[in-house]
Order: C-alpha cells, then structure tokens, then sequence
C-alpha cells in the first residue's frame, strides 16, 4: 500500500523578514510521532479568513503573486483555494520555480496580508508489498471460466467459490450510487472494467502506476469487485511513480463535496487508499465533516504498519471516515496492518486478486496490503447504498461490525 517517506520532522524554509516558514507537527508530544517528506517545489499559504473582512482571499493571493514572480499557480483543476469554514481559513496551493529564488528578494509582513502559515507541500507516496503478477489467471473475451476470488467468495459468507451479488445485479447501469477512487489513476481499458464505467474527473493526466487500477478493481470490477457495474469516478492524486501530494488530495475531496452538494440527489462512496504521518488536522477535519454533511461515505486504509492505526493519516479521523484493516483467508489480522481504536473492521487484504497496470489491459496481481481491503469495503458499503440509500456512516459501522466476516481472529 501507500506511504510517507520519512524526512525531518519539522522542516525551515525561507526567512522573510524574521518570520519562518515552518511546518508544526499538530501531535508534537505524542510518541512516536511519524516524520514526513516534502515538496519544496510548492508552497501552501493559510490566510485568516476573519482578518480579511470584506476582501476576497484571491486579492492577496494575486499580490503576492505579483511580489514574488517564482510563485504560480497550480494546474487547472485545482481550485483557486480552498475554504475551511469550520476554522476560518482560506488555503492557496503554489508552485516554485527553484531556479528563482525571488523569495529572497521582498520582505513580506505576514499579518499586512493575514498571512497563519507558509510551508511545503506534505507528500505521501504508495508503498508496495509484494505482489504476483500474471496474465492467465482471469480469462477475458474468449468464453473461459473465470474463478471466484477468495475475498469475493469470503464475503457472501458460502464457501462455494461463488459470490452472489445483492438484488440479482446483473446488468451495467446507474445504480444511484457513485464509487469514487482518489489514488495513482485507474486505466480504464483494463477488461475489468465496461466501457463508460470508468468517469475521468481530472483530465490531461499522465498515468505511471497501477495502484489505482487495483484498488478500483477490487471495488468495482466486473471480475473482483465487490459492488459490479457502479460507475467509477477516478480522480488521480498521486502523480507518476506514485507521489501523492497534499494539494492533490485536497482537490480530489473538493470536487467530490462539488459533486455532492451541486444537487447530484446521490450518495456516494469515497476510497483512498493513500496514507502518511499526521498534518494539516484541521483542514481534512473540515473537509471530511462537509463530506459526510453532503452525503459522503469516506473509507480510507488503516496502513501498513503493524502499529497503532491513530498515529497515521487518515485512520487519525477514524470518527469522520471508515478506517479499514486486512486479514488473511483464515480471517487472522495481517501483521502488516495497522490495528487499535482507530480501526473499525477489517476485510481481505492479503493475496488479492485484482487488475492491476496501468498498460496491459489483460494483466493481473495477486496484492496484499490495507490497501485493498479498504476498497473492498467501500464496495460492500455501496452495495448496502444501493439496497438503503438513507444509512448514515455510522449505521454503515454498525452493520459492517455485527458481520463476523469483518471481523479478525
């Protein structure tokens, strides 16, 4: 699955008049607090929201853009900034050109244009547990069997190498429930997937890892998801090779609440299976509440780490999303996955068979990881959508637990 690679844990960047740009773990007296790896060629800037008054954040977004030419903004699908409502404060993404160092050149005042925080881009990255590959396991287009996957014929809870989708699911269409994918893309002529089922959100975007083809697979796909012929929304956050950034991920959930409170009328279903240290606490805080407020079921991966899954994001949130653990076909907890009380099920995730390139659209994996047990999960929880679209996070929680095939020995 995912992951942070470690760096510093604080990390000072440029001085401008005697004010530091510097990043303060939210957690600092914890143990074991994770360190975090950065993106210096970008920069977020945190206003204060109630000092700005009447103006429009975009004013001094502008000047200083003007100040400092090695600033710019972010591709097109980025929002403008964002808005935490909960805590007043309005957020910019930039990029820097690291062959100027126009920084240096203006002293800045921070409080002339209410100005909280400067500091790099947080990364996380996907971390790889060991996979087989093979392109005859599943047989498309040519009239073979195709087996049931271990995880599929788990959850319906019959050993008989069979899975029974809900409701006599038997055809492709709108099920009135969205599936959303925010990790490295999904490669949507795979044969897992039918044509038009995969909806591109961010476009223009150049695939380099087949992690978010896995995930969505083992969601949605026609062989190994758990909720076949749902439409599945990709928003790619994680860019070539697998580095995720802040700003990206902030972007997928931005569109996401978009979609869910420009009056779609539907639930939805989110997985992200991407993790790293604990940072920006009350900006996720914020947007996964509004999330959950328009509609929004978040379901994330409790990590990789065979330690205490609140210690990591986003298991942290684990009274906002669903955080999800793996376990084995003989139901016994992974000892790669993060466990404790920010973890609310567990489901399979260890030698999974799903899609998985971003190339070949016959190729396949045997994966392991929390990775994709949360998509599992956010399979089933869109299944239990379809049949009741009214149930609130925490009737989907309560459900998953009383089923003993979300559960470890």
């Amino acid at each position: 699955m995912l992951y942070y690679i470690s760096c510093i844990t604080y990390l000072l960047i440029e001085i401008i008049n005697g004010r530091s740009f510097k990043t303060l773990h939210p957690r600092e007296s914890m143990a074991e607090i994770q360190s975090e790896d950065y993106n210096t060629q970008r920069v977020s800037i945190d206003f204060d929201t109630l000092c700005e008054g009447d103006r429009d954040p975009q004013d001094e977004i502008k000047i200083l853009l003007d100040l400092f030419p090695c600033l710019t903004r972010l591709h097109s699908e980025m929002p403008q900034y964002f808005y935490n409502k909960r805590d007043q404060i309005s957020r910019v993404y930039l990029n820097i050109d690291s062959n100027n160092n126009c920084l240096n050149d203006h002293g800045l005042i921070w409080d002339d244009y209410c100005i909280i925080e400067v500091k790099y881009e947080v990364l996380v990255t996907i971390d790889e547990l060991n996979s087989i590959q093979t392109t005859n396991n599943i047989v498309y287009d040519n009239g073979g069997s195709v087996s049931t996957p271990w995880h599929l014929d788990f959850l319906d809870g019959v050993n008989d190498n069979q899975y029974k989708y809900y409701n006599g699911m038997k055809q492709y269409g709108d099920r009135e429930i969205d599936l959303w994918v925010l990790d490295t893309g999904i490669y949507e002529l795979h044969k897992e997937f039918f044509p038009g089922q995969i909806i591109d959100e961010y476009l223009n975007f150049t695939y380099g890892h087949p992690h978010g083809t896995g995930t969505s697979a083992c969601a949605g796909g026609k062989n190994v998801g758990v909720s076949k012929y749902f439409y599945i929304h990709d928003y790619p956050v994680c860019q070539f090779g697998g580095s995720c950034g802040s700003a990206d991920i902030f972007a997928g959930l931005y569109k996401v609440l978009n979609y869910l409170q420009n009056g779609k009328g539907k639930r939805s279903v989110i997985n992200m299976s991407i993790g790293t240290g604990i940072s920006d606490v009350n900006f996720f805080t914020n947007m996964f509440d509004e999330i959950n407020n328009a509609g929004g079921i978040v379901v994330v991966a409790s990590g990789n780490w065979g330690d205490d899954a609140c210690l990591h994001n986003y298991g942290y949130y684990s009274d906002l999303v669903i955080s999800v653990g793996s376990h084995d076909i003989n139901q016994i907890r992974a000892t790669s996955s993060s466990y404790g009380t920010c973890v609310h099920i567990y489901a399979p995730g260890v030698s999974v068979g799903t899609a998985y390139s971003y190339t070949d659209p016959y190729l396949t994996a045997y994966k392991s990881g929390t990775s994709f047990s949360s998509p599992i999960t956010a399979g089933k929880i869109a299944n239990l959508l379809h049949e009741n679209p009214t149930l609130s996070k925490n009737e989907i929680i309560k459900i998953l637990q009383t089923q003993s095939i979300y559960s470890i020995s």
